[in-house]
Formats: structure tokens, C-alpha cells, sequence
């Protein structure tokens, strides 16, 4: 290959994807699939080229932890209501938003 932006423009077209699809658009999408996975953002941010805070303000929301503080301040009496707050479970590992935002 000798051109990435013609590279790239062959595997949007071989993907069969819209015509405006772009390396930064993948980005985006790359961000919001390591914050939905809960992923730690020290590493994700790494790996996508910005720091912590970018991503926790970009992309903090897509997190599993997100507002989990809120959460449990109202004793989870809202869970029941939302089939997420059952399912979904954060690794130990995992850097919690909550403990970034008080500099931890």
C-alpha cells in the first residue's frame, strides 16, 4: 500500500460502508466500544492516542460505572427498573470513573 487515505478508502469500499466513514470516525466508534466494555481508562485512553480526561468527558457516559455513585446514594431502589444495573458487571480491575474524578 502505498497511500493509507486510498488503503483506507479500498476497505471502507470492500466493507460495503457509506462513503463517509473515516479513520477518525473508527476512533469514535473504538472509544465507545472500550467504555461500554469497561474497559480500565487508563489503558483505553492509551490506546487511543488521549488522556484520561478526554475520554472520561467524551465517553465516560458509555461506561458501566457511570453514575454508579448516584446510584447506590438512593439504595438502588430504581434497579428494578433498569435490567442494566442487574446485568451488567464491572470487573475488580477496572478503574472506576467515580474514583478518577476524586483524583484517586
Amino acid at each position: 500500500m502505498q497511500s493509507v487515505r486510498k488503503g483506507f478508502a479500498a476497505a471502507v469500499r470492500a466493507a460495503g460502508l457509506d462513503n463517509d466513514v473515516t479513520p477518525h470516525v473508527l476512533r469514535h466508534t473504538c472509544a465507545t466500544w472500550l467504555m461500554q466494555s469497561g474497559v480500565d481508562l487508563w489503558h483505553a485512553a492509551g490506546f487511543l492516542g488521549m488522556t484520561v480526561q478526554q475520554l472520561e468527558g467524551g465517553y465516560g457516559h458509555h461506561h458501566p460505572d457511570y453514575q454508579q455513585e448516584a446510584v447506590a446514594a438512593l439504595g438502588g431502589q430504581y434497579a428494578a427498573r433498569n435490567p442494566v444495573n442487574k446485568t451488567r458487571q464491572t470487573s475488580a480491575s477496572v478503574t472506576k470513573i467515580a474514583d478518577i474524578s476524586k483524583g484517586e
